[in-house]
């Protein structure tokens, strides 16, 4: 049956096309993104580290990633006409592969991605703000919330 490969070919090519785009977008924006000074990158690093903090931000990202494959998951079966198991086996042994295999991947980037959460908020906040986004990361709600972005 042709369908089921069309619907993966599909479901690959959007996750392809996606990526591309925010590799694309993150290095003409850092480009082109001011240099930030020091004093602001160094509470954007520590937002960083209160936000995502070490022991945890692995499983932080991994399950963000997970959440967002569950998405393109139920986006792919409910434009289906109809529910057919065979498509749905094909879509969530795909979506199972693309996981396992890019998992790798993003443990290898963390670093780089950490570093570029830093950069991005040092470039779009003030210190002061920063200084409140830190106080607001370091409460028990704003641990709380960091802990459960990958459910939002």
């Amino acid at each position: 049956m042709k369908i089921p490969h069309v619907c993966c070919a599909v479901l690959a090519g959007a996750f392809l096309h996606q990526a591309a785009a925010s590799v694309a977008f993150a290095q003409t924006a850092a480009t082109a993104a001011e240099v930030p000074d020091e004093a602001r990158l160094a509470v954007a690093r520590q937002i960083v580290d209160t936000a995502f903090p070490a022991a945890t931000r692995e499983q932080m990202l991994l399950g963000t990633a997970e959440a967002i494959a569950a998405q393109v998951n139920q986006a792919m079966l409910a434009s289906l006409p109809r529910q057919d198991e065979e498509v749905v086996a094909i879509i969530e042994r795909w979506s199972d592969k693309f996981l396992a295999d890019s998992t790798p991947t993003l443990r290898r980037h963390i670093p780089a991605l950490m570093d570029s959460f830093a950069q991005a908020y040092a470039n779009q906040f003030s210190e002061q703000e920063l200084r409140d986004l830190l106080a607001f990361a370091s409460t028990s709600s704003g641990k709380a919330f960091f802990s459960r972005a990958d459910k939002l």
